[in-house]
């Protein structure tokens, strides 16, 4: 059901429709996703809720029109249900809405959009047949740069990017070992095209590598020497390449 909201949000954005349009298409093709792979009603309400929701809150509307657009696209869902009377498919509806409005928005909205941003840059990389690790790369990338808008430090904004690409990362099946790996050569990456300093760079790598390693689940015990591992094979590989 994300893939086949983010094509639809991707097809009306290509016919030059509003993002009030995308979030709607995004939110109906989702709910015909989840029907298909035959998952309950309310399953289905919050996937259309949350794709069409996500889709207007990460086209810039405010949380009021896209809570509005996601609570449309929950009824609808709800309603298609034939199975259901008009009462269950409201209750049903309101279950959905509840629980798409904690996945979209969340406590802190920025962490949520830029795990939504992180997930659509990792779905959209997959389908176009990169790797597990440009995946991670691109999941990175995509959730710094919202990390970076929510007035997040330095320090905040590697760790929340190096949380969304290990699970891009793990989604890609990456071994633990490659998970951190990955999230250490995109902080690297994203560090050094800001212009940082070199001990700076050095210092987002090793957050965000040691959060990524406790996220794949590696022995607390080891984590320090596999971040401190993959740091070294990243600043090798990047001296190489200056070579």
């Amino acid at each position: 059901p994300d893939q086949a909201a983010q094509a639809a949000k991707n097809a009306a954005e290509a016919k030059g429709q509003p993002i009030q349009d995308q979030a709607v298409a995004a939110g109906a093709a989702a709910t015909k996703a989840a029907s298909a792979a035959g998952q309950s009603a309310q399953s289905q309400a919050t996937r259309a809720y949350v794709a069409a929701a996500g889709t207007a809150a990460i086209g810039g509307l405010a949380r009021p029109q896209a809570h509005d657009i996601g609570e449309a696209a929950a009824h609808a869902a709800s309603y298609q249900d034939g199975s259901l009377t008009h009462q269950e498919a409201n209750q049903v509806a309101q279950q959905a809405i509840r629980a798409g409005e904690a996945i979209v928005f969340g406590e802190d909205q920025s962490n949520n959009a830029a795990e939504i941003a992180g997930k659509a840059a990792a779905n959209s990389a997959k389908d176009t047949g990169l790797s597990g690790n440009e995946q991670c790369q691109k999941a990175y990338r995509a959730a710094l740069a919202f990390a970076k808008g929510s007035g997040k430090t330095p320090k905040q904004q590697a760790e929340l990017a190096a949380t969304v690409a290990q699970k891009a990362a793990f989604r890609a099946e990456l071994t633990p070992r490659q998970q951190v790996q990955c999230v250490v050569d995109a902080a690297q990456a994203s560090a050094s095209t800001d212009g940082a300093f070199s001990d700076t760079v050095a210092d987002a790598m090793t957050h965000a590598g040691t959060v990524a390693a406790q996220g794949a689940g590696i022995d607390a015990a080891q984590v320090s020497g596999v971040v401190a591992d993959c740091v070294k094979a990243t600043e090798d590989a990047s001296a190489d390449g200056l070579k």
